[in-house]
Order: C-alpha cells, then sequence, then structure tokens
C-alpha cells in the first residue's frame, strides 16, 4: 500500500520514477511495475531495480530522491544525496505507539494492539509496536495482553493463523541480544512457545511489561514482533514521555472522553493520530511523519504538493538588482564602486569620513533584546570604509538563542491565527512608518541607487502584509469520507527554524524567511549574511514595540558557515534554512540525526508571490490528520 501510494503521487504530478528496492522485498513493486504496464503507462516512466541496500555506495542522478527505510541509513542517504546536489525526503520506519487511557474500552484497545502485531510486515524495522498503559488499568491490560499473546497462532498459512513471524537474520540476532539486555534489566518477558517448521528465520511474539520510563527499550526501535508496555500516571505525563523520547510515531488514542482525546492528539509531535480506532488509510486524508522519523507526506494534496517544482532558487529581480550583483565578493564591490564614484562629490566625500567616525556597535538580539559578545568584526559600506561593529556568534550564543525559541514556542504555537496575523500587519505597518529611514540607511550602506534601495522597503512591507492575510484565512480542513470516520486535517508548526540569509537585499531576505516561519507558528534563529549583517539587527528595533514576543525571533551574528554546523549540531533545532545549495552540501554532515533542510536562495520579488508561497507554508508547516470514528 505504501509503494502504491508513493507511486501513485509521483507519477500523477508527471514524474518519471525510478524505484530502487531491497532485493528481499522486491516482489511487491516488481508486481506494481507489471499492472502499471498492463493499464498503458508509457515504457521507462516507472522503473523497478532491485538492489542490495547495505552496499549502495552511489546513487543515480535524480531531480529528487526519497528514502524510506531505517533511521541508522537515514543519515548516509543524505550525505551521498547532498554530495550529488539533489534535494531529499525522509519517510523513515515508524513503529506504531498505542496510548491506553483508565477511561477506555480495554478489550478494544487490547485488540487493536494485536492488529498492529498482525498488520505490519516483522521483517521491518516498524514491526511491533510499543503500548503506554495509565497506571490504575496497567495489570488488567497485561492481563489481557498475556492471554491472548500466548494463544497466537505461527504459520504459513494465514486461513488457519495468525501470522508468520518470520524475519532476517540480522534482526533474529538483534532480538537475542534485546532479550538479554531485556533480562538483566529485570524486565517481564512473556513469549509464545509455539513454533512451526520453516526454512526462514523466525521469532515468536515477545510481550515486554514492567519497563521503567527510562529504559531504552522506551525509545529504542526494534524490529520484530515484539510489544514493549510502559505505565504512566497522568495524561500529561504520556504526552511528555511520548514527546520527549521523539517517537514520532503513529499514535492510536484509546479513551472514551472525546475532550482528552483531541487535547492529547494536538499536543504530541506526530502526524497521524487515530482515536479508538487504527490503521485507516484514506488516500484524500495526509499521512506523514515528523521529527526525529524525517518528513514525508503520502496521501492527499500535500503528497503531490511535495513533488511540484518551485521557482525559489530561479528568481531574478529586475525590480531592484541583479542576482550577480547582489553576490558580488568584497573585491568586485570595489571595482564597481570605483567605477561609480569616480568622482565623488563633496556630499560624498563628507560621508566617507563620517563613517570613519560614527562607526555604531550592533550587539546579537536574544530573548527580545540585544546582548553583548565578547568577540566583534568590522564590517564595511559601499565606500568600503568600515561602518559597523558587528558582535562574533559561537556556539554559546546558538544554545542560548534556542533556548530563549524553546522558552517562548508552546505559548505561540498555541496564539491563534488571526491574533498573529495582527502581529504581522502591526509590524509592516511600523516598518511602513519608518521606511525612508531604512531606505536611507541601505542607500548608505548598499552600493545601489535611493530608488532601488526603497522599492526593497516597499517590497518588504508588501512580504509582511501577504503573510498576515495568508496566515489569517489558512485553516485546517475537515475530509469528506465515504467511511464512518471524521478526517481533520492541519497544519501545525515545525518548531525551532535555524535561517541563514543570501547577500542580496539584506533586508528584504530577512523578512521573507522570517514572516512565513513565525506566521504559521515557529520561532526562529536568524544568521544574517556576513557582508551586510546590520539591515536585520536595525529592523529588530521594531520588533520590541510590535507586539512581537520576546524570543520568538533571535538573529545572531558572526560567520555563517561555523554557526549553521552549531545549528545543525543543536537536537532542538527542526529545520534549517540555507541559502544555497553549496552551504547545504558542506554542513549537512555535521547534523547528528535527520533534520528538514530547505535551500532558499532567490529574493522575494516575482510578481506571482503563490509560486513560492505554497513551498513556504510546506517548508514552515507539517501536517497532522486526526482519524475520529462517527456512528456505527
Amino acid at each position: 500500500m505504501s509503494i502504491s501510494w508513493r507511486v501513485g503521487s509521483i507519477l500523477a504530478t508527471g514524474n518519471a520514477l525510478l524505484l530502487l528496492v531491497d532485493m528481499k522485498s522486491c516482489l511487491s513493486a516488481l508486481f506494481l511495475a507489471e499492472l502499471c504496464s498492463l493499464c498503458g503507462l508509457p515504457p521507462g516512466v516507472l522503473n523497478v531495480l532491485p538492489i542490495d541496500q547495505k552496499n549502495l555506495t552511489s546513487l543515480p542522478q535524480a531531480s529528487k530522491l526519497i528514502f524510506t527505510g531505517s533511521f541508522a541509513r537515514s543519515r548516509k542517504i543524505a550525505q551521498l544525496t547532498l554530495s550529488m546536489k539533489i534535494p531529499y525526503e525522509l519517510s523513515l520506519s515508524r513503529r506504531p505507539v498505542a496510548i491506553i487511557y483508565e477511561n477506555a474500552d480495554i478489550h478494544s484497545a487490547v485488540q487493536g494492539v494485536l492488529d498492529y502485531l498482525f498488520f505490519i510486515d516483522t521483517r521491518t524495522e516498524s514491526g511491533g509496536c510499543k503500548v503506554l498503559i495509565q497506571e490504575s488499568v496497567y495489570k488488567k491490560v497485561i492481563d489481557l495482553l498475556r492471554n491472548f499473546v500466548q494463544k497466537i497462532k505461527l504459520g504459513i498459512n494465514f486461513s488457519k493463523t495468525d501470522m508468520s513471524g518470520i524475519i532476517t537474520e540480522g534482526q533474529k540476532n538483534s532480538l537475542n541480544l534485546f532479550m538479554n539486555d531485556a533480562k538483566n534489566c529485570g524486565a517481564k518477558i512473556l513469549q509464545t512457545s509455539e513454533t512451526y517448521r520453516t526454512r526462514y528465520p523466525s521469532w515468536a511474539p515477545m510481550l515486554l511489561s514492567d519497563i521503567t520510563t527510562a529504559s531504552k527499550f522506551v525509545h529504542e526501535e526494534i524490529g520484530g514482533p515484539v510489544i514493549v508496555t510502559v505505565s504512566f500516571r497522568t495524561a500529561k505525563e504520556s504526552i511528555t514521555m511520548f514527546n520527549r523520547h521523539n517517537l514520532g510515531a503513529d499514535v492510536s488514542v484509546w479513551t472514551d472522553k472525546l475532550s482528552l482525546a483531541l487535547e492529547v492528539a494536538q499536543e504530541l509531535k506526530t502526524g497521524t493520530v487515530w482515536i479508538n480506532t487504527q490503521n485507516i488509510f484514506i488516500p484524500v486524508a495526509g499521512y506523514s511523519s515528523v521529527h526525529m522519523k524525517g518528513y514525508s507526506v503520502e496521501g492527499g494534496q500535500y503528497a503531490l504538493l511535495m513533488h511540484l517544482a518551485n521557482a525559489m532558487d530561479e528568481d531574478v529581480t529586475p525590480a531592484t538588482k541583479s542576482a550577480e550583483e547582489g553576490t558580488k565578493s568584497t573585491e568586485e564591490y570595489t571595482e564597481l564602486i570605483n567605477e561609480k564614484y569616480i568622482e565623488p562629490s563633496s556630499e560624498n566625500a563628507q560621508n566617507q569620513q563620517n563613517s570613519v567616525t560614527g562607526i555604531r556597535a550592533y550587539d546579537h538580539f536574544i530573548g527580545g533584546s540585544y546582548k553583548r559578545s565578547s568577540t566583534s568584526t568590522v564590517v564595511c559600506d559601499k565606500y568600503n570604509l568600515p561602518y559597523a561593529c558587528i558582535a562574533g556568534g559561537s556556539s554559546a550564543e546558538i544554545q542560548a538563542a534556542v533556548s530563549s525559541a524553546l522558552a517562548v514556542l508552546p505559548k505561540w504555537k498555541k496564539t491563534a491565527r488571526h491574533r498573529r496575523s495582527q502581529i504581522l500587519v502591526t509590524l509592516a505597518e511600523n516598518l511602513r512608518e519608518r521606511k525612508k529611514e531604512f531606505a536611507s540607511y541601505l542607500h548608505d550602506v548598499l552600493p545601489h541607487s535611493y530608488q532601488s534601495c526603497m522599492n526593497e522597503v516597499e517590497a518588504s512591507i508588501d512580504c509582511l502584509f501577504f503573510w498576515a492575510f495568508k496566515v489569517a484565512k489558512d485553516f485546517g480542513k475537515l475530509k469528506h469520507t465515504s467511511d464512518h470516520v471524521k478526517v481533520f486535517e492541519d497544519l501545525e508548526s515545525v518548531g525551532v527554524i535555524g535561517i541563514h540569509c543570501p547577500s542580496i537585499d539584506p533586508l528584504l531576505s530577512f523578512l521573507s524567511r522570517v514572516a512565513p516561519a513565525i506566521a504559521f507558528g515557529n520561532a526562529v534563529v536568524v544568521i544574517p549574511n556576513e557582508k551586510y549583517p546590520t539591515p536585520a539587527l536595525r529592523i529588530c528595533e521594531i520588533f520590541k514595540y510590535s507586539d512581537v514576543p520576546g524570543g520568538l525571533i533571535n538573529v545572531i551574528t558572526g560567520t555563517g558557515e561555523a554557526l549553521i554546523k552549531d545549528l545543525l549540531a543543536h537536537m532542538d533545532v527542526n529545520a534549517v534554512w540555507f541559502s544555497s545549495r553549496n552551504q547545504a552540501v558542506k554542513c549537512m554532515p555535521y547534523s547528528f540525526c535527520p533534520k528538514r533542510s530547505f535551500i532558499y536562495s532567490s529574493s522575494w520579488h516575482n510578481p506571482d508571490k503563490m509560486q513560492k508561497a505554497w513551498k513556504l507554508i510546506l517548508e514552515s508547516t507539517q501536517v497532522k490528520t486526526v482519524f475520529l470514528p462517527a456512528g456505527d
């Protein structure tokens, strides 16, 4: 089913596909390709190639790569794709999780856990499941699970048996080590004694109980037919337990209280939530994975949008200045300045002298206020003379900025969208009142005409208004299905986003990245370009009296590449937006876990902003789908 969904969305958007499948599980993909051929699909559109994933050392040159597999292999695939400058998407194995509360229908919940066990292929990393059980009903649930597990029948003939229990040789070795570790930790293990003859390695279903919340078995992935149970006391503790361990799995919530179910569904950091049911897959609804499980969407309109090209890296800015001029080196700028200012007027000569004596110090903007740094760097204006002293950033400032972002993030995510829209409108109006001041400042710093600088400020104001109105009218959707299930689909914030801005249009580049990110409930840590960092720091003055919460927008100046590496190494940064593909290739190997990455090198100037808006919305959000049964 997963292959058919993925292939369907790729082909529906007009793409050709090369499907690399493991040789041990390639029959389904080959059969699907045969069906597509019989249906009249042109030759070469769908190609299936069985490979040995363990010995994969190179990838075919493609427009995009989508990886579906284990967490351990994802980093290698990400490095390979970036070295070849190929965009990638991670859809990692997701072990299902069930949360059972004391007011749930216990028998239905236990049957749902067993359905998990029977539904998923035991040869994959997502075989088995984890069960969080409220303490007051823990013993009752465990007794029911033990009775059912002992009665599971193994075999190949599914008309007379429940499951095969077939696993790989590597899984068998891992499960033996896992069982020994569990015994040494004092966990109780129940395993059915029924076996059958087969030439393949097999493993009987196993139930683990009496496991502490700090145990490694709670967050580690164990491929195979294993049910891991752990108890919790309150609903808030269950939410904290799930989010803290970055499980990011598909969740089924079992409770008779609708208010509790909806609250838990909203707070869990996951993409798919089933309430009092499980394993419901509807093509019109998004089925997504988030956080430590990478990010990917299957089904629904967002799966189609993920496979469409965008013009984020192809924008040219005729309204102000060319991209080539915006990315010139210091030496090229010096030549350009000499050409434009061979005979400076007396006013310009006075400005040159004032630029030396009127140098200003700029500090980091962290937690809603300016913070000093122990190091600093001098930057030069269009006359190649020093005009500002910029604070130097380090891992300590990155840590402080991320901590400030995390502190304000929970409240900001719950802020109503119309309130976020009002804040962006206020920010745009305050900038409009000072647009002449900012245009004059940009003209003093950049080697561009005053009219070009004014166009940049006006485009920045327009950008803020655009995202204010966009977030105000963009709400979740109720999907209409033929089944007795109500499907709620909403766009939630990613979390903390690290952003690096390019040198082209320093003010507009800063606001065109920050505005969509905070509009959809994210907090940001921004690294301005090293050549012109001051416009981003000056706009922070307006944040203070525009009702922007302190810590929502943090600006760290310094060496861009070193600071980006610190962002990637930070476990609490959920996504990083790069300003160039070369930058992504250099820095991504420093990420210790899969992070959402996005390359945004262009400016906001474009008559048809909707071409970019949908892509920025996708990168600023993640799809959450809640399935709620209705009727009999």
